[in-house]
């Protein structure tokens, strides 16, 4: 399970971080190609 954070905004993932977030990857962009069932996606 791979828990993914999308924002084009650097800030977000500091944000993010700075709120506890326990994230995996931090992308601009999501491909819905790169999906698993029981991944985790965060953000717009």
């Amino acid at each position: 399970m791979t828990t993914f954070f999308i924002s084009r905004h650097p800030g977000a993932l500091d944000w993010a971080a700075g709120e506890g977030l326990v994230l995996d990857r931090g992308v601009a962009y999501l491909n819905p190609a790169t999906l698993q069932p029981g991944d985790v996606v965060i953000g717009t």
